[in-house]
């Protein structure tokens, strides 16, 4: 049995009570026999990219090839992003109103193995839609969820450079221009500089929270209101 019937199955969802989660579930994966041949020769490409790269060994990413090894490091580190977005923004994902519900329940029941068990299967579809259509769903879900590029650098101690490369085409390292930032995300990265003894300037600061230290006038202000 190899490694893609393992994932396949370990992903099936008998269990599932929504015909749309089941169908879905479906949808994203391929019968594969006990010879290892695909039984859905009709299956569209962008359903097979994740069962074909685990085959092949490697990923096609922006024409690029990844080693499947570094693909698996990044779906990891995007399914706790993801995870943490509240609230998520990610439309036309077919399941975000499931996900959105399964999130509610373990709020309530976390003993739930069940629920736990298909909030990782959907935080897995999820990434993998991202990579659809690229790099249109990922770009898209970075304007509609406010994304920074440090949310998707940091916290790598061995950070792909392909990763890397295609974030920074997506997101400029820093948002000289920048976005709205409010009074408590600036109070919010100076008690994270404090709670880890950092130093706390201008520039610790900015770095936290993902601006340009002098360049951003709002940052610069606020921060010289608080401090």
């Amino acid at each position: 049995m190899n490694l893609a019937t393992i994932l396949s199955k370990k992903f099936e969802f008998k269990s599932a009570k929504s015909d749309k989660f089941a169908d879905f579930a479906k949808s994203i994966m391929i019968n594969i026999d006990s010879n290892g041949i695909e039984t859905k020769p009709k299956t569209p490409l962008r359903d097979r990219w994740f069962q074909m790269g685990l085959n092949r060994g490697y990923f096609i990413i922006d024409k690029q090839k990844i080693n499947s090894l570094f693909v698996f490091q990044i779906f990891t580190k995007l399914c706790c992003m993801l995870n943490n977005i509240r609230p998520l923004v990610l439309d036309f994902f077919p399941l975000l109103d499931e996900y959105k519900i399964i999130c509610n329940k373990l709020n309530l029941y976390n003993s739930k193995k069940t629920l736990s068990i298909q909030k990782d299967f959907v935080l897995t579809a999820m990434v993998y839609y991202l990579f659809q259509n690229y790099p249109n769903n990922l770009l898209n879900f970075i304007k509609q969820n406010k994304l920074t590029y440090r949310e998707f650098i940091h916290g790598f101690n061995d950070i792909p450079f392909w990763y890397k490369e295609i974030v920074g085409s997506l997101i400029p390292p820093q948002n000289k221009i920048g976005r709205l930032i409010s009074e408590n995300e600036v109070v919010s990265a100076i008690r994270y500089l404090r709670s880890i003894d950092k130093i706390v300037n201008q520039k610790n600061v900015a770095d936290v929270i993902g601006c340009h230290y002098t360049v951003h006038r709002q940052f610069v202000r606020i921060y010289k209101q608080i401090i």
